[in-house]
């Protein structure tokens, strides 16, 4: 809630039935809020998460244009080339004499520990690189399978929702607020 403490579901019993809601365990400014209206907001917010991934899914990153990373990827090969170059190079000058022993080792040196830097560079790129290729490959295999599970989740006792949402939301955030609620939802994708 506002407060920062957590809400806790409480139930309410009147003449004909009862009812669950929700309120801040801490302050009384926060209005409860009935559990099937939280749930059904939480589920819209679920199902526009959905929505977003359709979407990313369908403009996919390889199709609109490259990634930050693929880009970092090419710049840095481009890199490591050079570098490879300029040190083939100070070979040549030392074989012609141009380079003594001594300045080759400088020279070589430098060069090493700049290609040495640029590989590191390179390999954290394509760990990002392949981790976004995996990211896409997990939405589009997952949205037809979100789109079967979200379709089915209103015919579901307590148990079987609680277990749907473990299996596609990694966390739910509500904040109850004086004058309403807001939700973010994150997915495991």
């Amino acid at each position: 809630s506002i407060c920062g403490f957590a809400i806790g579901m409480s139930t309410l019993k009147t003449p004909k039935d009862y009812y669950a809601y929700f309120r801040c365990n801490h302050c009384k400014k926060v209005k409860p809020v009935k559990a099937d209206v939280l749930e059904k907001a939480i589920m819209e917010k679920v199902q526009a998460k959905v929505n977003e991934l359709r979407l990313f899914m369908e403009l996919a990153p390889e199709k609109v244009k490259p990634s930050q990373a693929e880009a970092e990827v090419k710049i840095l090969e481009k890199a490591l080339k050079e570098k490879e170059a300029q040190y083939n190079r100070a070979c040549e000058l030392l074989e012609k004499e141009v380079y003594t022993p001594e300045l080759f080792k400088q020279r070589g040196q430098l060069l090493c520990n700049d290609m040495d830097e640029i590989k590191a560079q390179l390999t954290q790129a394509r760990e990002t690189l392949a981790g976004e290729k995996k990211r896409v490959e997990l939405i589009k295999k997952g949205v037809p399978r979100l789109d079967i599970i979200l379709s089915r989740y209103w015919e579901l006792d307590i148990e079987g929702k609680n277990q749907l949402l473990k299996s596609i939301v990694k966390r739910i955030t509500v904040n109850l607020a004086a004058n309403g609620y807001a939700i973010d939802v994150e997915l495991l994708f």
